[in-house]
């Protein structure tokens, strides 16, 4: 079966959606697959962790989830925490990140 550069992008945004409805990224989608799709790009990937729950972006590869006086946010990052610093000229403030469930202080 060939697959036309049309439906690769339509089976990525079906994906995206599967993730987005049934937080099942961490057992049915390969992170590298999200990440190849959007060419590592990692502006891109801060916002596709924007969108995840809680239990996705502590898994995922490309996020770290933030903890800043007991609330969260899912952004773009790795081991080494978020990728961005600021938001709107702003330094970006957090307690603790959690990166592939490991809590990192």
């Amino acid at each position: 079966m060939r697959f036309s550069l049309n439906s690769f992008y339509v089976l990525t945004i079906i994906i995206i959606v599967l993730i987005l409805i049934f937080d099942i990224k961490e057992t049915f989608v390969p992170e590298t697959s999200i990440e190849r799709a959007h060419n590592y790009d990692t502006y891109k990937l801060h916002n596709i962790c924007n969108s995840l729950s809680n239990k996705s972006c502590s898994a995922a590869s490309y996020c770290v989830l933030l903890n800043y006086k007991n609330k969260n946010k899912c952004v773009g990052g790795s081991k080494l925490g978020p990728t961005y610093h600021t938001n709107n000229g702003n330094t970006i403030k957090y307690d603790n990140y959690i990166y592939k469930n490991k809590n990192y202080n």
